[in-house]
């Protein structure tokens, strides 16, 4: 009989708790019966040597995973590089080609921003949530310059570049205009913010200034295209840096 240290109330040989006060008792190896086949088994078994009945069953813990930021890193770098594209090819449309070639090539520079701003915020949620407010606001990107294009559109040839103030005879076109330029501003803000965010995490400072030089550039091609190479060399400068990161960090982590 085991006596409880607390109560003193006695209990059986095999007990574990006090049968009165449930204090953990004192326990001391002995055989282990299989319950299955009725095998006696030494103390230390960990299942019967006879049936392979298990006697403890402990949990399987997965081991820690490595903090592989590859796959972010890589859909990153994919936006970067349709932004780049998407910068060049509305860049050329601005020019006198023609109706049908400007249009074309508008087509496609939406398709490519509709892509890397898709790219930018899918990456950034797959980092972590001190970057989700960049992947909320990146995906604003394409919705803005959409409304910005139809906004301009409703006014084209209609209303003079020098009477900004006649914009008012056509409600419609203002807050198309005005909705799509916060759209595409937040947009680019969250592309900023976030590629400025990786020179903390990637230690790398080139990341911070190209950010500011998109962020400057983007803004500006709005009102000067002939100013969108600095948002094109913010991208370039972002995409390349970010390509140099995944072959480190692939050859750091095999």
């Amino acid at each position: 009989m085991k006596k409880c240290p607390r109560c003193g109330a006695d209990n059986p040989d095999d007990a574990h708790l006090c049968v009165n006060c449930h204090y953990p008792l004192p326990y001391s190896p002995s055989n282990l019966t299989c319950p299955r086949c009725g095998h006696v088994n030494p103390p230390s078994a960990s299942s019967c040597e006879v049936c392979h009945y298990p006697f403890r069953i402990s949990f399987f813990i997965p081991p820690p995973q490595k903090d592989d930021i590859t796959p972010a890193l890589t859909r990153l770098e994919r936006g970067a590089l349709s932004l780049a594209v998407s910068i060049l090819t509305f860049s050329v449309a601005s020019l006198d080609l023609g109706s049908l070639i400007g249009g074309l090539l508008l087509l496609i520079s939406v398709g490519f921003l509709g892509a890397g701003s898709s790219y930018y915020s899918v990456g950034f949620r797959f980092l972590s949530q001190r970057y989700r407010y960049p992947a909320i606001l990146s995906s604003f990107l394409l919705p803005g310059f959409v409304l910005l294009a139809i906004g301009a559109s409703e006014v084209a040839g209609q209303v003079p570049q020098t009477m900004i103030s006649s914009l008012a005879k056509n409600p419609l076109a203002v807050v198309l205009i005005d909705v799509g330029f916060f759209l595409f501003v937040s947009g680019v803000i969250g592309i900023t913010l976030g590629t400025y965010r990786l020179r903390t995490l990637l230690g790398n400072a080139t990341l911070s200034w190209a950010s500011l030089m998109f962020l400057a550039g983007a803004i500006l091609l709005l009102f000067l295209p002939q100013l969108s190479f600095l948002a094109l060399a913010g991208q370039l400068i972002i995409y390349g840096e970010i390509k140099r990161e995944i072959r480190s960090h692939l050859r750091s982590h095999p």
